[in-house]
């Protein structure tokens, strides 16, 4: 229990009124400070009735187990039971109240819970502040409340989409590189069912996997093949996670649009990936293997994560491709990547696509740009859209998005498309 600013004010001015009574035998300021001293005995006298009843407040749920994605929102509702008004004082950046002030006698808050890391987060008591009625005091309680949250990482609905990819394929179908599922060449994906959508297009096996009604959407034109390209150098943990899920998200994308894939990963000049001409089912599995073996493991237990089936496929996938794949690293230098790459165009394939921090491979992602284009290929970039979310500091995230801004108005001006409109709709 501790005054307000405003009953820090009155205890002043209690004290200068004594001061003065004492000085000069004022009846009225000894009246003045009479006065003063009734009211703050009675705002004391009524912080301790509702601090007792604040005590008895009954929160409903008390108990609450949430499982988000890192990066998406998630909402929850609590309804608080209680004989005064109080106001939430939880100081969390991954959780928000609406409203904060519980009234009597019951109030329904809102819990807007938006964690940006994966991990587990835990609520194991409620703060409040309480107040009387003239607010020239203040109380702390904390009431119990249990609230679990497991975020996954952003990568984890991927994962469980390429296992469901794989699963569809069967046993044969990775034997046919770029080879479209669906109406011949037109089928791209199939997606949440929106009011207006022909009913002939429903895909009836996606809307029993996903307990919602999907329909099937198709394309007219094709890349053809394409060339991912991935850094997986990132500024912290929320682009790493960003990046590897753009990574595994754009093979499958590129493997639905009927794209025909080669995959290089690297890390600056390092070359630890360079394979071309993957059928389907090798570039889901390499893609795969590298976000378990580089990324998931080292921050999760697969078996944390998936239930025992997926997590023995994607244990087996594992194994079956071997951290050996990952092991032979080549130094190259930006013109000899160059060079690869204009070998890479004279075969034929003309669409590189490229994932990663953009402020960190600056340099490359100009260079590829410029060189590409000279060939008449096609670039597409997919960067974290937010990067100064790793700034360590306000200084250091202004200065990277200043930064990332400059960048972003280069690449426009050089006719880079920087989140192309099928991925944006596939990747959110």
């Amino acid at each position: 229990m501790k005054p307000t600013p405003r009953g820090l004010k009155t205890i002043i001015i209690m004290t200068l009124l004594l001061t003065l009574s004492i000085l000069f035998s004022d009846i009225m300021l000894t009246v003045c400070f009479l006065i003063l001293v009734i009211l703050v005995s009675a705002a004391l006298l009524d912080l301790v009735k509702k601090v007792r009843k604040v005590k008895r407040t009954v929160i409903e749920p008390s108990t609450l187990d949430l499982k988000l994605v890192a990066g998406s929102e998630g909402k929850a509702f609590i309804k608080f039971r209680s004989e005064a008004v109080f106001k939430i004082d939880v100081e969390k950046s991954w959780i928000s109240f609406q409203p904060e002030i519980i009234d009597r006698p019951e109030t329904v808050v809102t819990l807007s819970i938006k964690p940006t890391l994966s991990g587990v987060y835990e609520l194991s008591s409620l703060k409040t502040k309480v107040y009387d009625f003239f607010k020239f005091f203040q109380a702390s309680l904390e009431l119990p409340i249990q609230l679990r949250l497991k975020a996954y990482p952003r990568v984890y609905p991927w994962i469980l989409e390429a296992l469901s990819l794989l699963e569809e394929m069967g046993a044969g179908a990775g034997d046919h590189p770029g080879k479209r599922r669906g109406r011949g060449l037109e089928y791209l994906w199939s997606r949440e069912y929106q009011v207006g959508d022909d009913i002939s297009f429903i895909d009836w096996k996606a809307s029993a996997r996903h307990r919602k009604i999907y329909v099937k959407e198709f394309l007219e034109e094709s890349y053809g093949s394409a060339k991912i390209i991935y850094d997986v150098r990132a500024h912290g943990p929320i682009t790493g996670d960003e990046c590897s899920a753009y990574f595994l998200s754009t093979v499958i994308f590129a493997l639905r649009e009927g794209l025909q894939i080669s995959i290089m990963v690297k890390n600056g000049s390092n070359v630890i990936i360079d394979r071309n001409d993957l059928n389907p089912s090798e570039a889901l599995k390499l893609a795969l293997a590298y976000v378990l073996e580089h990324y998931l493991t080292n921050r999760w237990s697969v078996y944390e994560l998936f239930e025992p089936k997926s997590a023995h496929t994607l244990l087996k996938i594992s194994r079956e491709i071997g951290s050996k794949a990952f092991m032979k690293i080549t130094e190259l230098r930006l013109s000899d990547f160059l060079k690869y790459l204009s070998k890479f165009f004279e075969e034929g394939k003309k669409t590189v696509i490229y994932v990663g921090c953009i402020l960190i491979d600056s340099d490359f992602v100009k260079n590829l740009v410029t060189e590409f284009s000279n060939l008449g290929g096609n670039v597409i970039v997919l960067s974290p859209l937010k990067p100064w979310l790793d700034a360590k500091n306000l200084e250091e995230a202004y200065l990277m998005h200043q930064s990332h801004e400059k960048l972003l108005k280069v690449l426009e001006n050089m006719k880079v498309d920087t989140m192309p409109r099928p991925f944006r709709s596939f990747l959110t």
